[in-house]
C-alpha cells in the first residue's frame, strides 16, 4: 500500500505523457513508495491506447481508462478513487500530461507531500515553467513566485496535490463527488476549491519547485474537445436556460465576432463550447449575476477566501528546511 500517488492524465497522445512520466521516474527523490497511474480519458484511437498500456509495463506502472471521454473533472474523480482502492492513497497528486519535470525540481513531490501531511488544506500546486513549441523553458524569474505559500481559490490547474479524506466530503449538484463533472473542461479545479473552502479547507501554492508547462497542448492537438452537447438542467443539477446563456455570449467581451457567430450557430445544432458553457454553468451555480459571466470566479473568491489568514508549514524548495508563517488569502 503506498499514502501517496501520482496520477498523468491524457487523452489520444503517446509522446508527451510518456515524457512527462519518464521525467517524474528520472527526475523525483522522495524517500517513501508511491503509486503511478496513467489514465487515459477515453481514446478513440485504439493504436494510442495499446501504446499507452505498453509504456506502463515497461515502467511497471498503473494504467486505467474510460471507454469514452467524460472531460477532465471525470478523469480527476476516476483518477482520486482508482489510486484510493488500488493502493490506498490519502495523498493524490494530479499532472496533465503537458507537464515535465525538471532535473532541478526533484524535490517537487516532498514538497508537495510534506505540505499535505502538516496543514488542514484541500490542496496545494506548484509554479510553472511556460516552455516554446519544442519544450525548451522560455525566460522566466524565479523571484515572482515568492518565498512562501499563498492562499488561492484553487491551486493551478495541471499540477496540483489533493486529500482524499476531503475530495470524498464534496458534493455535487449532478450527483458526482469531488470534482463537479458537469464542468466538462474549465472552472473544474476552481469549483472543487471553492467547495471545499466552503467547508473550510483551503487551497494554496508552494513558491516551488516548479514544473515545465506545455500550455494546453492536449486542447490544441484535440479540437473534438472544444465542444459538446447541450446538456439537461436535471443532468448537470443546476437549472440551464439556453436563452440566458446566448445573450451571456453575445454580451461578453471574451469572444471575437467571428467567434461568436460560430458558437451562437452551434447552439441551434445542439451543440456548445465546453469553455464558454461551463463558466455559464459555474455562475448559475455559484449563483454569481449573468453580468458577470465574463469573470464569475471573483466573486465567489471575495465570498469565500479573500481575508482569509491561516498559519502553515512548507519547506523551502532550496534548502529543504521546515518553514512555518502565517499566510494571508
Amino acid at each position: 500500500m503506498a499514502k501517496v500517488g501520482v496520477a498523468i492524465t491524457t487523452y489520444n497522445d503517446i509522446e508527451m505523457t510518456t515524457r512527462l512520466l519518464e521525467s517524474i521516474i528520472a527526475n523525483t527523490e522522495f524517500d517513501e513508495d508511491y503509486a503511478l497511474l496513467v489514465f487515459d480519458d477515453g481514446t478513440p484511437n485504439e493504436a494510442v491506447v495499446s501504446a499507452l498500456e505498453t509504456l506502463c509495463m515497461l515502467h511497471g506502472v498503473d494504467f486505467a481508462r474510460h471507454e469514452r471521454n467524460k472531460g477532465i473533472p471525470a478523469a480527476w474523480n476516476s483518477c482520486v478513487r482508482t489510486l484510493h482502492e488500488r493502493h490506498g492513497c490519502e495523498l493524490v497528486v494530479l499532472l496533465n500530461n503537458d507537464l515535465i519535470v525538471p532535473p532541478e525540481s526533484k524535490n517537487w513531490l516532498r514538497c508537495l507531500v510534506y505540505f499535505l501531511e502538516n496543514n488542514e488544506c484541500w490542496s496545494v500546486g506548484l509554479p510553472l515553467i511556460q516552455a516554446d513549441a519544442e519544450g525548451r523553458p522560455l525566460p522566466y524569474d524565479p523571484n515572482s513566485w515568492g518565498d512562501k505559500p499563498s492562499i488561492v481559490g484553487a491551486a493551478v490547474g495541471c499540477s496540483f496535490g489533493v486529500k482524499f479524506s476531503v475530495w470524498q466530503k464534496l458534493k455535487q449538484p449532478d450527483g458526482s463527488v469531488g470534482f463537479f463533472e458537469s464542468l466538462r473542461s474549465f472552472h473544474e479545479e476552481i469549483d472543487a476549491g471553492f467547495e471545499a473552502a466552503r467547508l473550510g479547507y483551503y487551497s494554496f501554492m508552494l513558491p516551488g519547485p516548479p514544473l515545465i508547462h506545455l500550455g494546453g497542448r492536449t486542447f490544441a492537438r484535440n479540437p473534438e474537445l472544444l465542444w459538446m452537447e447541450i446538456p439537461n438542467s436535471e443532468k448537470v443539477g443546476v437549472e440551464i436556460n439556453l436563452d440566458e446563456y446566448v445573450e451571456c455570449i453575445k454580451r461578453s467581451k471574451l469572444y471575437p465576432d467571428e467567434l461568436k457567430k460560430v458558437m451562437l450557430e452551434r447552439v441551434k445544432e445542439g451543440v456548445v463550447d465546453r469553455m464558454s458553457f461551463t463558466r455559464y454553468v459555474f455562475a448559475k451555480k455559484w449563483g454569481v449575476p449573468l453580468e458577470d459571466y465574463d469573470d464569475p470566479v471573483v466573486v465567489v473568491h471575495n465570498r469565500l477566501v479573500k481575508g482569509v489568514k491561516q498559519r502553515v508549514k512548507w519547506l523551502d524548495p532550496h534548502t529543504l528546511e521546515e518553514r512555518e508563517n502565517e499566510v494571508p488569502g
